[in-house]
Protein backbone atom coordinates (compact mmCIF):
# COMPACT_ATOMS: atom_id res chain seq x y z
CA UNK A 1 0.00 0.00 0.00
CA UNK A 2 1.23 3.51 -1.04
CA UNK A 3 -0.48 6.67 0.71
CA UNK A 4 -0.29 10.49 0.82
CA UNK A 5 -1.46 12.94 3.17
CA UNK A 6 -2.17 16.45 2.14
CA UNK A 7 -1.79 18.70 5.20
CA UNK A 8 -4.82 21.26 5.57
CA UNK A 9 -2.31 24.04 5.87
CA UNK A 10 -1.63 23.22 2.18
CA UNK A 11 -5.48 23.52 1.25
CA UNK A 12 -7.01 26.97 0.32
CA UNK A 13 -9.78 28.67 3.08
CA UNK A 14 -13.10 28.60 2.23
CA UNK A 15 -15.23 30.90 5.03
CA UNK A 16 -17.21 28.26 7.01
CA UNK A 17 -15.38 25.24 6.09
CA UNK A 18 -13.06 23.70 8.56
CA UNK A 19 -9.93 22.00 6.57
CA UNK A 20 -9.53 18.28 7.30
CA UNK A 21 -5.98 16.51 5.76
CA UNK A 22 -6.76 14.63 2.87
CA UNK A 23 -5.57 10.63 2.70
CA UNK A 24 -5.18 9.36 -0.87
CA UNK A 25 -4.06 5.32 -0.74
CA UNK A 26 -3.50 2.83 -3.60
CA UNK A 27 -3.00 -0.98 -2.65
CA UNK A 28 -0.32 -2.40 -4.88
CA UNK A 29 -0.63 -6.28 -5.78
CA UNK A 30 2.74 -7.66 -4.31
CA UNK A 31 2.41 -9.83 -7.38
CA UNK A 32 2.30 -6.58 -10.15
CA UNK A 33 4.83 -4.05 -11.57
CA UNK A 34 4.98 -0.69 -9.02
CA UNK A 35 2.76 1.71 -11.31
CA UNK A 36 5.79 3.86 -11.53
CA UNK A 37 4.40 6.72 -13.99
CA UNK A 38 1.22 7.26 -11.31
CA UNK A 39 3.49 7.24 -8.17
CA UNK A 40 5.98 9.84 -9.92
CA UNK A 41 2.71 11.94 -11.06
CA UNK A 42 1.27 11.88 -7.73
CA UNK A 43 4.47 13.09 -6.16
CA UNK A 44 5.03 15.62 -9.32
CA UNK A 45 1.44 17.30 -7.85
CA UNK A 46 2.26 17.50 -4.27
CA UNK A 47 5.47 19.01 -4.56
CA UNK A 48 3.58 21.29 -6.79
CA UNK A 49 0.70 21.79 -4.46
CA UNK A 50 4.01 22.83 -2.06
CA UNK A 51 5.73 24.83 -4.11
CA UNK A 52 2.26 26.84 -5.18
CA UNK A 53 1.84 27.57 -1.29
CA UNK A 54 5.00 28.53 -0.22
CA UNK A 55 5.49 25.72 2.80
Amino acid sequence: MVAFCEDKSLQAVAPGIKAKDKYQSVRIDPNADIPVDWLLQTLSNYIALIDTTGN
